[in-house]
């Protein structure tokens, strides 16, 4: 249970990154270095291969993302569904 909760993360995670880069208009090298990481970093997480580290999360949703009220959301929904006792 906790590795498919882990894996939908994840990719929800590598959505929202690559989604907002976009929306930015911005390249690999340049979003890396507003999150605090390095290229090959970001590149993995934007390829799926990582989950990111709380200190780039909170980045993301404190310093570049639009709507951080709606990826906490999203990620409490993908909590609840793999752990209903939250």
């Amino acid at each position: 249970m906790k590795k498919e909760c882990v894996d939908e993360l994840r990719t929800y995670m590598t959505d929202c990154f690559k989604r907002e880069r976009m929306l930015l208009g911005l390249s690999q090298a340049v979003f890396s270095r507003k999150l605090m990481v390095d290229l090959r970093t970001y590149s993995d997480l934007e390829h799926g291969k990582t989950l990111c580290s709380m200190k780039t999360f909170i980045i993301f949703l404190t310093s570049i993302c639009e709507k951080p009220d709606t990826i906490i959301q999203n990620c409490r929904q993908i909590l609840l569904k793999h752990h209903p006792a939250l």
